[in-house]
């Protein structure tokens, strides 16, 4: 999705409803693991949405932010030596 949504085969416009609904609920709707790939989406779509609707800016972010914490679990990994 975040190749399709940053090589610009869609414009914001055209899924900006489901942007909005996957931000707002980010921590039910956004990805289930943290990778690197599902970061990338999710600041993604969050600039998109920052960029589309300003004023929606703080809100968009609180729930990105609550996302990241919900699936990070630092004292889930161990350290390989």
């Amino acid at each position: 999705m975040h190749s399709i949504a940053a090589a610009g085969f869609v414009q914001y416009h055209e899924i900006a409803e489901d942007i909005d609904k996957m931000i707002a609920s980010a921590d039910i709707s956004g990805p289930t693991i943290l990778s690197d790939s599902s970061v990338f989406f999710m600041v993604h779509i969050l600039n998109a949405r920052i960029t589309e609707v300003p004023a929606a800016s703080l809100t968009a972010s609180h729930h990105v932010i609550r996302w990241f914490f919900a699936r990070w679990n630092p004292g889930a990994y161990q350290l390989v030596d």
